[in-house]
């Protein structure tokens, strides 16, 4: 009986041992094609969709970068430096005392404010070579970045208000994306307000896993990076790019509301408006959207002293302006969107 269990539990073990070795054997194999993706081009949607959602930290829920703000949900924290690091970059988020990615100096008096999402404040890129310091060098004047990642339109325009500068910019360049349109669209369902998504103890519990969906699993790619490749694989075999047109005329309304109903005395100030989105989903539709509403809303647009200007970036933007498994541009992506927008500043400026 005792040689029977002994030979039994030899060979469980043995089993166990195997089925060991190759579950981890499976793992490391989808752990290198997911490491090397950029050169095997290894199923480049679902490793991006992974990164996106289990590998990378997003640096508004970083402790040592930001904090909660009753007001605007978040704010970087001011007079701060952190490093913020993902695969593809470590990059050093400096801030002056109002909290956001710039030097003292330009809080007095710029003459330009960029403001937007990660995409304006530069996400993985070092700040001298985001849009808003090429732009700087370029013409030798005082840039202000008030950019605050996913941020929306909404508050986006109540932070430069908070700012309270001591005299209003000559132009205001601001970034959108798509995703502010929730934001957007709730600012117009409370009647011109910004109602935090998030209170304090929801920030807490994000600032856990800096924004990643509970990473600390055991055998991450086998549960997670697995189902995403066969998913992806599926869907490109049998389903059609859809491009998207309907709501761009929605989301101009929405952001032209949040510029006509909160008071940041724009009299003497142009705004320029460019759309900047993630890798593959750059198009012209919302500026175009907005240059028509701009026309149908002339007179309203007058009474409020507001003169906006658009520029459309998707035409200079291609893979290499985008970080590979980061869906944001990189710094050559910085580069090409600031040549695009210097010829109007400087116009402006004059």
């Amino acid at each position: 009986m005792h040689l029977r269990f002994k030979k039994y539990l030899i060979l469980a073990l043995g089993n166990l041992a195997i089925l060991v070795f190759f579950v981890l054997s499976v793992e490391g194999l989808l752990a290198l094609s997911y490491v090397f993706s950029p050169y095997l081009k290894f199923s480049i949607k679902a490793v991006q969709e992974y990164y996106m959602k289990y590998d990378r930290y997003i640096v508004q829920y970083m402790s040592e970068c930001a904090q909660f703000d009753s007001k605007l949900s978040y704010r970087f924290k001011p007079n701060n430096k952190c490093l913020f690091k993902n695969r593809e970059f470590a990059i050093e988020v400096k801030t002056n005392s109002a909290g956001v990615r710039d030097d003292q100096v330009s809080l007095e008096s710029p003459k330009v404010i960029f403001t937007g999402d990660s995409h304006a404040m530069g996400w993985g890129v070092d700040n001298d070579k985001i849009v808003s310091s090429l732009i700087e060098k370029a013409l030798s004047v005082s840039v202000l970045n008030v950019s605050v990642s996913s941020y929306g339109t909404a508050r986006e325009a109540l932070l430069i208000k908070d700012l309270k500068l001591k005299s209003p910019p000559r132009v205001i360049v601001w970034q959108y994306c798509p995703n502010d349109y929730t934001e957007n669209l709730s600012f117009e369902t409370v009647g011109g307000k910004f109602v935090p998504t998030i209170d304090r103890n929801q920030y807490k519990e994000l600032s856990s896993n800096f924004g990643r969906q509970n990473p600390n699993i055991f055998s991450p790619f086998m549960r997670r990076f697995w189902p995403l490749v066969y998913r992806h694989f599926n869907d490109a075999v049998t389903t059609p790019p859809i491009v998207k047109k309907d709501r761009n005329r929605r989301e101009a309304e929405l952001f032209l509301n949040v510029l006509l109903n909160v008071d940041l005395s724009l009299t003497d100030t142009a705004v320029i408006v460019y759309e900047s989105n993630a890798r593959n989903q750059n198009d012209s539709y919302f500026v175009e959207e907005l240059d028509r509403l701009v026309l149908d809303k002339n007179d309203q647009l007058k009474k409020k002293g507001i003169k906006i200007l658009t520029v459309d970036i998707s035409k200079v933007l291609t893979a290499k302006h985008f970080y590979f498994f980061d869906d944001h541009p990189n710094a050559l992506g910085h580069r090409a969107i600031a040549e695009l927008l210097l010829p109007q500043v400087k116009e402006l400026l004059r």
